[in-house]
């Protein structure tokens, strides 16, 4: 009876990260998806700034130039966020001990192979 037991409480361990996992997922999605419309917000006043003319001014060009610093910034923390979610996609939790472990190897803690 025991060692029921103690699948149940892995089992359940098991659950609980990956329900941790997929809240992150989706928190992570979310903010991907929050940046790449800001990113085509910028896009759109970079060329509302082309279409109006606004280049030939020193202030134009500048204001282009921030754009562009700005929409830097913006694909850099996609790619960070995106990162960071493939991360956590590639983790899983051993199906033997319950411990974190990386998908398609074996786990660190019981040597048991993790799919």
């Amino acid at each position: 009876m025991c060692e029921i037991g103690e699948i149940l409480n892995r089992t359940k361990k098991c659950a609980y990260k990956a329900i941790g996992n997929l809240s992150e997922i989706t928190k992570l999605t979310l903010a991907v998806e929050t940046h790449k419309s800001k990113l085509s917000g910028i896009y759109e006043k970079i060329g509302e700034s082309v279409v109006s003319g606004s280049l030939s001014s020193k202030s134009g060009e500048e204001k282009i130039f921030k754009y562009i610093d700005e929409a830097k910034m913006e694909k850099q923390t996609i790619k960070e966020l995106c990162e960071k979610r493939r991360n956590v996609y590639a983790k899983s939790t051993c199906p033997s001990c319950g411990k974190s472990a990386k998908k398609n190897t074996y786990c660190s803690f019981c040597g048991k192979f993790v799919k």
